[in-house]
């Protein structure tokens, strides 16, 4: 049975509610229709939970100053004993994100995980002094590690006898889902893995192209029918549903209530596709597709609110990284950046078209804290 390993990247692109996303329930349903299984590695598996971990605490650290905060206003008749104690529920909620990991909710599957395994201390030694390496490579390195031992385990074909019946299982191969280009290009990686003769790891860039290879593809969706498809003011018409949302990611508005900020102007500079696969769906037998879009937008806010009125709070030194500072020269709030757009929708396979949308999900903040 081959077998899938997601890297944290790929985790953290779809985000803490992964199992919620589209992309993520066609990997487990499509692994089950090719008999592919998804594996869990360790490192992974711990690197996601310490970044969801460091989320949450942060939820429940804002929470609780808030409550503090009000408490001592002297003008809020609040008292501090009416706001519920929520820290009991910090560890639950982190246990049912790692039950998450393992357990499938749609199709009741648990996953297993990759064997942990012992490091080499003189090869990690040599890695180290010869890279001279961050935190990043570190951790790269003991996913390599775990890889390649957990290769090795199926690089041959197995005989099993039962009887007078004599059963080959092939070798298996290990698709692993990655953004980092490293684990292609490094020297080390790759001389370790000549080295051991290992040929049945597969290194692909996105769960799109891990789709595209096991054959879910419907051969007129291309990428020239999505661009046709996905003009300006179709995806303005998307973006408009929660479009002053983009506000909220623009100091000093997320202080505010952006909900009351009016729009200046809004434009669609320019549009890529970046990924996309197509399929049958089993369960309801129509023909559907997922596209990625980076789309680039200019939104400007109106209203009255200058930066330099707002100069203490840009110098805030808790003012975190990922928000932007952005204002036009008239001082108006300004979103232009790329916007992750994702769609899903239903084929025509007769007339070889796009016939509607069903899903469509955005991500603002995707390309400029990634």
């Amino acid at each position: 049975m081959p077998y899938i390993i997601l890297d944290t990247n790929i985790y953290r692109e779809l985000g803490y509610e992964f199992y919620n996303k589209t992309d993520y329930k066609n990997l487990v349903r499509f692994s089950l229709a090719s008999k592919n299984e998804l594996v869990l590695c360790p490192i992974v598996e711990e690197e996601f939970i310490s970044h969801f971990e460091e989320h949450l605490r942060k939820k429940f650290e804002n929470y609780s100053n808030s409550i503090k905060s009000i408490a001592a206003d002297e003008n809020c008749q609040i008292e501090k004993t009416e706001f519920p104690d929520i820290s009991k529920y910090f560890d639950k909620s982190l246990n049912e994100f790692k039950r998450k990991l393992l357990n499938d909710i749609k199709f009741k599957l648990k996953f297993s995980k990759i064997e942990n395994i012992y490091i080499d201390s003189l090869d990690l030694t040599k890695f180290l002094l010869k890279h001279k390496t961050n935190n990043v490579q570190v951790r790269d390195y003991l996913i390599w590690e775990s890889l390649l031992f957990f290769a090795s385990q199926n690089l041959k074909e197995e005989k099993i006898k039962i009887g007078r019946t004599v059963t080959i299982i092939p070798k298996q191969n290990i698709y692993f889902i990655t953004r980092d280009k490293g684990f292609l290009i490094n020297e080390a990686y790759q001389e370790k893995l000549i080295k051991l003769k290992i040929d049945n790891i597969m290194i692909l860039n996105s769960l799109a192209e891990y789709f595209h290879f096991i054959g879910f593809q419907i051969p007129f969706v291309t990428e020239k029918l999505l661009k046709d498809y996905f003009k300006s003011n179709l995806l303005l018409k998307y973006l408009n549903k929660d479009i002053k949302a983009l506000a909220s990611y623009i100091h000093p508005y997320t202080e505010l209530d952006y909900k009351k900020i009016k729009i200046y102007s809004r434009e669609i500079e320019k549009i890529e596709v970046l990924e996309f696969y197509s399929y049958t769906d089993p369960e309801d037998n129509n023909d559907k597709f997922i596209v990625h879009l980076k789309v680039f937008v200019n939104v400007i806010f109106d209203t009255n609110i200058s930066i330099y009125i707002f100069k203490d709070i840009l110098d805030y030194p808790m003012l975190k990284v990922d928000y932007l500072n952005t204002f036009d020269s008239s001082g108006k709030a300004q979103f232009q950046k790329p916007i992750l757009f994702i769609f899903e929708g239903l084929l025509d396979k007769e007339y070889q078209k796009i016939k509607s949308i069903e899903n469509f999900d955005f991500i603002p903040d995707y390309f400029f804290i990634s």
